[in-house]
């Protein structure tokens, strides 16, 4: 990260050492201050929609924790982290669901929460480190709710905002597979998939 890096961690970050024994502060192992967030090992098991700052809300976001009172210049437009989670059924944007999330006790200066959940706790967090940046998902994506279903709107925008992460590290691949119809819109029902019983495919 100091040499421009990017980590991004999900909810459970560094709970236990090596010898499965419980760190005293959450999270361990130093990434309390990599991160600049404090947890609580509760959770907050609540489902719902978890609103990611689109292009002109995150240019406005940049500005405010990083030039105050500035416009954004053209060359800090790569250092914007936004999220693009448009078309779905009926052109409308897929939508980020977190079945729960992680009590935040507490967050350090210099750490940006850049999105929030319904009940304020931090959704999204960013904090600077030498070139690079940490990245905190407080989102829990669980088990899909039909076992029949191979993918769904849900696992889409999921994987739309891991991607919006490869993107930003440098490190997306050339190639990303989705299921859309001719007009560019999430089909779940075109993907095939096989179901294993107990006892035949």
């Amino acid at each position: 990260m100091n040499a421009g890096g990017v980590l991004v961690a999900l909810p459970r970050l560094a709970e236990y050492d090596e010898g499965g024994h419980p760190y005293e502060t959450l999270p361990g192992a130093g990434m309390g201050e990599l991160f600049g967030i404090s947890l609580d090992d509760s959770w907050v098991g609540r489902e719902a929609m978890v609103p990611l700052p689109g292009h002109d809300d995150a240019a406005k976001i940049f500005v405010e924790m990083w030039q105050p009172g500035a416009k954004l210049p053209p060359e800090k437009e790569a250092e914007i982290l936004s999220f693009d989670l448009s078309y779905s059924y009926g052109g409308q944007p897929v939508k980020l669901i977190s079945q729960a999330h992680q009590a935040v006790k507490a967050v350090a200066d210099g750490t940006k929460v850049l999105a929030r959940h319904e009940d304020n706790v931090p959704a999204l967090t960013y904090r600077r480190t030498g070139k690079g940046a940490a990245i905190f998902l407080n989102v829990f994506r669980g088990w899909p709710d039909l076992l029949h279903v191979p993918t769904d709107e849900r696992d889409v925008a999921f994987a739309r905002v891991l991607r919006v992460f490869a993107e930003y590290a440098g490190v997306a691949p050339d190639a990303w597979f989705e299921t859309l119809d001719s007009n560019g819109q999430l089909a779940p029902a075109l993907a095939t998939f096989r179901y294993t019983g107990p006892r035949a495919s």
